[in-house]
């Protein structure tokens, strides 16, 4: 899921990424040290070979011996009822959506299917959101609370590196293509520097915002505002002129995103919920 603590979060510059005791932060792993006797394979190196056998895998895909119509977006690793594929075709737009129903994109055969959709319709916008979970603010408090928790949460970690590589492809074939990318995570997300997304981070626009301000975001039972602050690198500027810095000013009470809420007669844990794009800011987008 993409939830985190909504309380907290990095600042978001848009600017290159500093040294860090005299080495680019690229070449460390996030910025978290190694405990001594673990013998872990650099992020780096792992980014880098997905990279390469992911653009190998969409330079095989054919071109379409008809060529069928540009849609305006597709939105990449999201729900199967997701709010902007629907707002897009809501206002007249065309728009397809590629989540787990379409393919699981851990596997070529997903991979192929994706690469197939992006180079037959040739989307003017593609909207990627790929899972947070393994690099939460939740695991980033997780991970110094013991070596087993730590260990999981690295491996948890490695296993998510093809959503980073994949992102990278993907943006490399819309700026290939001068279009348009767009990366969302929540605030706080370590993904944005992990080695590999400085790609990404150093050449679009960084839209900070609250989900309160921009999507009015509550919570189905109670009602209460729920602020979850997220950042859409974009290479928009329209996008980010109308997202960047609509930041709650304070003047209400947020729930915070933890235990359950109830949602057409179901019960589910509200960082469930709060997954999903609310209409208004689907429609905003």
């Amino acid at each position: 899921g993409r939830g985190s603590p909504a309380s907290q979060g990095s600042e978001c510059s848009g600017q290159p990424v500093e040294s860090f005791h005299g080495e680019d932060v690229a070449d460390w792993d996030f910025n978290f040290m190694v405990p001594p006797g673990i013998q872990c394979p650099s992020f780096k190196s792992q980014v880098s070979r997905l990279v390469k056998q992911f653009e190998s895998e969409l330079k095989q895909i054919p071109m379409p011996r008809m060529q069928q119509p540009r849609i305006d977006l597709l939105e990449v690793m999201c729900h199967d009822h997701s709010e902007l594929t629907f707002q897009m075709k809501n206002v007249g737009g065309k728009a397809h959506r590629f989540s787990m129903t379409q393919g699981d994109l851990s596997t070529q055969l997903g991979r192929n299917k994706l690469f197939s959709m992006l180079v037959s319709h040739r989307p003017k916008h593609v909207w990627y959101s790929p899972e947070c979970f393994p690099w939460c603010l939740w695991n980033q408090f997780n991970e110094s609370r013991s070596m087993q928790l730590w260990e999981q949460i690295y491996h948890k970690r490695q296993a998510s590196l093809w959503q980073i590589s994949l992102g990278i492809v993907l943006y490399r074939y819309q700026i290939a293509h001068r279009s348009h990318f767009h990366h969302e995570q929540p605030a706080g997300s370590k993904m944005k520097s992990v080695a590999g997304m400085e790609e990404i981070t150093n050449n679009t626009l960084c839209s900070r915002f609250d989900m309160c301000q921009v999507g009015n975001l509550r919570d189905p039972v109670t009602g209460e505002a729920i602020r979850k602050r997220l950042e859409v690198h974009t290479t928009s500027e329209t996008l980010h002129r109308n997202l960047h810095k609509r930041l709650c000013p304070g003047l209400h009470v947020h729930r915070q995103i933890a235990g359950q809420t109830v949602v057409h007669g179901h019960r589910m844990p509200l960082s469930k919920f709060t997954e999903q794009y609310p209409p208004k800011f689907a429609r905003q987008v």
